[in-house]
């Protein structure tokens, strides 16, 4: 929503949107350009799956799909920290693709 020019207006739910993004009022969305907004989208998406990918591999993997509940941590309000898999119970491997996917997506990645 930011990419396409959300100022978090908070005002959504009204249909009274200043920017136009989140409204069907039609002097409202006058303010939405889709030439230009498609454009900072693509950029955003662009940046976000690389720095994605930057931080999949600082976890050691070649993709973001292979990273695992034990390789992420969550900070508390006094900075501990907990796993994801201690945190939320997940056992070993879960939310992982099947073996074959994996083995898949290291292919492609290294292709």
């Amino acid at each position: 929503m930011m990419a396409i020019g959300c100022i978090q207006a908070q005002r959504c739910h009204t249909n009274h949107c200043p920017t136009g993004v989140a409204t069907q009022h039609p002097w409202l969305v006058r303010g939405v350009d889709p030439t230009s907004k498609a454009a900072r989208l693509a950029n955003y998406i662009v940046t976000l799956r690389k720095d994605v990918l930057a931080l999949s591999r600082a976890c050691g993997v070649a993709h973001p799909a292979l990273i695992t509940a034990d390789q992420l941590e969550l900070l508390d309000d006094r900075f501990g920290a907990k796993t994801i898999a201690e945190l939320f119970g997940y056992g070993r491997g879960f939310g992982l693709p099947s073996p074959t996917d994996c083995e898949e997506v290291r292919r492609l990645m290294n292709a």
